[in-house]
């Protein structure tokens, strides 16, 4: 699958987030929903919602994006093996994650 609107809203925020929308919750969560964009469908890298939004430093839509997902979807895998945690821990955003129940034990794959 290649990139849902959600995805694409969250990738491309800093083109769309005032010039076409007003303001950044508007532009993820109204626009890409009103299509019935799911929080849980994967790209072509494996990536939802939220290892984007952690990747690009979006804490508000990471944590409402946290709240709005079970705790096993927190910890799953993109196609690399890496969790929102483990991308996280790279943007130094790992705290917050770790604060709502990701698993920090999952081992990284080798490729």
């Amino acid at each position: 699958m290649g990139k849902t609107a959600l995805h694409l809203a969250i990738s491309r925020h800093h083109a769309m987030q005032k010039q076409f929308f007003g303001t950044w919750i508007d532009c993820i969560f109204k626009v890409p929903f009103a299509e019935n964009a799911s929080i849980h469908l994967a790209d072509y890298e494996g990536n939802t919602p939220l290892p984007l939004a952690i990747r690009y430093q979006e804490d508000e839509i990471s944590l409402l994006l946290i709240k709005l997902l079970d705790p096993p979807e927190l910890n799953r895998t993109n196609f690399k093996g890496e969790t929102a945690l483990q991308i996280a821990k790279k943007e130094s955003h790992f705290k917050l994650l770790l604060g709502n129940g990701a698993n920090a034990n999952i081992v990284l794959k080798n490729f």
